[in-house]
């Protein structure tokens, strides 16, 4: 069964994956900055 993927469906998932990529790296950063401070000791 095909499905025909209008080309703004396929910009909402690049642009999905792009926010996915600035979360997870966004995360990592925050969480080595606030270690280096250390705000948050394990």
């Amino acid at each position: 069964m095909k499905i025909k993927t209008p080309k703004n469906y396929i910009q909402l998932l690049q642009r999905i994956t792009a926010l996915e990529e600035q979360l997870t790296t966004g995360i990592k950063d925050h969480s080595f900055s606030s270690e280096k401070a250390g705000r948050f000791p394990k």
